[in-house]
């Protein structure tokens, strides 16, 4: 059986720049048209750092966040949440979130009394034909903790990877684990720590630059923006009860020869005459 992951990092709610999210969707419908089984995930950041971003922002008379109406359209299995998600304030976050037809997932933000986590579930789980796939969504927590300490407890990474990767696996069974983490596992102070912490997990996604199998966990840098997107194509030959991964690649994808999605242009028309008026009085 053949599955395709597709993931985005970076939008920053950029629509209507050269480079832009609409363009990712004509990738993506694309591809869908010819896989059954396929998973469209974006990793974070995906509200603001833009010109778009700001502009859409200001735009108070749109009650409906036409970045969220996008990826609905789209058809997102989940996304997860950064720092910057909240650049513009955590009301703002939250407005646009729910009205998002997939979840955000974020296993290592809790409540601080509680402790349980803050948005939605830390994960989900896909059925793909006869596989079950957990999707996990982790996030870096430094500048959570600087910024956000009275609002969120936030857990040590390794810990909450440890913990919900743990429970996933007894609760869920899944037959492919992908963790989601916002973050540069390079960098990380405890780097081996948290590669010895993805025991369990089969894909880790995130924004290093490896693309490379450690301790049977296959790790795939995502791309810096929306100028491109990760595709990765894995085949799995059915067991009596387990699934085996014969074969996996992963590619990042430049948008540039792609055009905008039509029809998303079209139901955005009056926000993008809108932008264009804008740009024409600079």
């Amino acid at each position: 059986m053949d599955i395709h992951i597709i993931a985005t990092n970076n939008t920053r709610g950029m629509l209507f720049s050269e480079n832009n999210l609409l363009r990712a969707a004509s990738y993506i419908r694309k591809v869908r048209r010819n896989s059954p089984h396929l998973l469209v995930l974006n990793n974070a950041n995906t509200f603001c750092g833009s010109e778009d971003a700001d502009f859409i922002a200001a735009q108070k008379e749109y009650a409906r966040s036409p970045v969220m109406r996008v990826m609905n359209q789209i058809g997102y299995d989940a996304s997860g949440i950064s720092i910057q998600d909240l650049d513009k304030g955590l009301s703002y976050f939250n407005k646009a979130q729910a009205m998002a037809e997939f979840p955000f997932l974020c296993a290592n933000i809790l409540h601080p009394y509680t402790k349980e986590t803050f948005f939605n579930t830390p994960y989900i789980i896909r059925q793909m034909g006869a596989m079950k796939i957990g999707i996990l969504g982790m996030t870096a927590t430094s500048e959570f903790r600087q910024r956000f300490s009275e609002e969120f407890y936030m857990e040590k990474t390794v810990d909450a990877a440890r913990r919900w990767i743990r429970h996933m696996r007894d609760k869920e069974n899944p037959d492919f684990v992908i963790v989601m983490y916002y973050g540069d596992i390079e960098r990380m102070s405890s780097h081996e720590k948290m590669l010895r912490a993805t025991e369990g997990v089969d894909l880790m996604l995130s924004a290093s630059k490896l693309n490379e199998v450690i301790d049977s966990t296959w790790h795939v840098g995502l791309a810096d923006d929306i100028s491109e997107l990760c595709h990765m194509q894995l085949q799995f030959k059915q067991r009596t009860t387990t699934f085996e991964l014969t074969d996996y690649r992963a590619e990042l994808v430049s948008l540039k020869a792609f055009k905008e999605d039509a029809w998303l242009m079209d139901e955005l028309y009056y926000t993008h005459q809108e932008w264009q008026k804008k740009n024409s009085t600079r």
